[in-house]
């Protein structure tokens, strides 16, 4: 009986879990990606978002040389 209590709970998880994140692909970075994988940033993104820190590659060299901001 604990076995199938612990099985259909864990079946309703791994299923709502999935119909969550869905529903959250839809709204959120599903706009900004395209099905090519190219990233758009949204409008006003400077003014609302935070500034997190900046680092560079200076080896010219490298895979992504440059100044990067997050």
């Amino acid at each position: 009986m604990n076995y199938l209590v612990r099985t259909i709970v864990l079946a309703g998880a791994v299923f709502s879990a999935g119909v969550r994140a869905d529903e959250l692909a839809a709204g959120t970075y599903a706009d900004y990606v395209s099905e090519a994988g190219e990233i758009r940033l949204p409008e006003g993104y400077r003014q609302r978002w935070s500034h997190l820190g900046s680092w560079i590659v200076a080896d010219q060299k490298a895979p992504g040389h440059g100044f990067h901001d997050v």
